[in-house]
């Protein structure tokens, strides 16, 4: 009788006009999921002792006018859109501030949700994997206790780079973007087709309007990408110097933007870039190698996973090179650089991980895609670490409200 059934509904005629309006219901639940997630931080960030930098971010953008320096994320530039020429006004400024965090919230889930419908994910499938990779952390390790030099007592997640983090406005704007970018390169490096170019570069160009961090990782993995490809004769050699040089420009041009705004040492507070080989981050936290791995966790498990079901039909590991290079050349920027003001005193504000950070996302988000073949009797390991890491995303927020500030 079953089958009668399946036979019946798989004779059905196709419906397009009604599968539009499911993939519209289905990702307007994602977003609706993703708020819930993430909101729920926010509304506490007006409390006594609560932190985070959502008020800090909600009423920069009047120092930055104030100083004439120019946005480095597109966060501000969305709020000054908003709030017009009242961007001395504390309160509108927060007001505008909330009104973006939930849209950008909603948002998120939108974006990992329609990635994973795009790479032909089924609607469940899309929204279930969409919702774990929003709200994933690194993963727990409850039997190690971690210590940093800028707090007293154990952290939790502090000099971790995980694809989520709950407490920073302008990296939830990044996060999405990166998401985005890392695919579409992705794609590009699978099929490097105009359209498929055109897509990444300008997906790119977002993700460093969004927050630069992420771009001299970018630009250096699209250099990476063009030399296997000409090697591979997929491209020609013009085409690829050609291509290059394009994304040189239109993503190297807002990075020199930003750089002299707030890295040179002569922008906000007179920072400036010094090599400084792991001092940062091995202030932050007294394991970072374990760290890492906590943080690379589920992207680590599936390239394992593909390894061994490499006898079946599933997805090639080089189809994860670009993402993996986008994160390690973000990573290593965090691990070797500094901050240093105009006084000469180093200044632990972890700025180059934020980049790392994104980076992460989007390397989260493609390693998902890169299962879609995976038998599950092996897919079944990767997906059990992303449900644990999204667990203790959600305990990471529980225990931020009570506390907050879980570090």
């Amino acid at each position: 009788m079953m089958a009668r059934w399946r036979t019946r509904l798989g004779s059905l005629p196709s419906d397009p006009e009604m599968d539009r309006l499911f993939d519209l219901g289905l990702l307007a639940v994602a977003g609706l999921l993703s708020f819930i997630v993430f909101a729920r931080v926010p509304v506490h960030a007006l409390s006594p002792d609560f932190h985070s930098e959502f008020k800090h971010h909600a009423l920069l953008l009047k120092t930055l006018e104030s100083k004439g320096t120019p946005p480095y994320s597109l966060w501000y530039v969305i709020q000054r859109v908003l709030v017009g020429r009242n961007f001395r006004d504390e309160l509108l400024l927060l007001n505008a501030a909330w009104l973006m965090l939930g849209a950008l919230a909603f948002l998120k889930g939108i974006v990992l949700t329609g990635v994973l419908l795009a790479t032909s994910a089924s609607r469940l499938s899309a929204l279930v994997v969409g919702f774990l990779l929003g709200t994933a952390v690194a993963f727990p390790m409850p039997w190690l206790t971690r210590e940093s030099q800028v707090t007293d007592g154990p952290i939790n997640y502090l000099g971790t780079l995980p694809p989520n983090v709950f407490m920073s406005a302008t990296q939830l704007v990044a996060n999405i973007a990166a998401v985005v970018a890392v695919v579409t390169l992705t794609l590009w490096f699978q099929k490097p087709t105009v359209v498929r170019f055109a897509s990444m570069v300008l997906m790119a160009l977002v993700a460093t309007l969004a927050k630069p961090g992420i771009a001299p990782a970018l630009i250096a993995t699209v250099a990476l990408l063009s030399v296997l490809l000409v090697r591979d004769r997929r491209v020609s050699l013009r085409t690829a110097v050609v291509q290059f040089a394009i994304t040189g420009v239109l993503v190297g041009l807002p990075l020199l933007a930003a750089y002299k705004g707030f890295m040179a040492g002569t922008g906000l507070n007179g920072l400036h870039s010094v090599l400084m080989p792991f001092d940062v981050w091995t202030t932050f936290t007294s394991q970072w190698f374990p760290d890492l791995i906590a943080s690379w966790a589920f992207p680590i498990v599936v390239i394992g996973a593909l390894w061994v079901a490499r006898s079946d039909s599933v997805t090639r590991p080089v189809w994860l090179l670009p993402a993996w290079s986008v994160a390690v050349v973000a990573t290593l920027m965090f691990a070797l650089l500094g901050e240093v003001d105009g006084a000469g005193k180093v200044v632990y504000a972890g700025n180059f991980a934020w980049g790392a950070i994104a980076a992460t996302s989007g390397l989260y988000a493609v390693s998902a895609i890169a299962l879609r073949n995976v038998p599950w009797r092996v897919r079944w390991v990767p997906i059990t670490v992303l449900v644990v890491q999204a667990v203790a995303g959600l305990v990471y927020i529980n225990e931020y409200i009570k506390t907050g500030n879980f570090v």
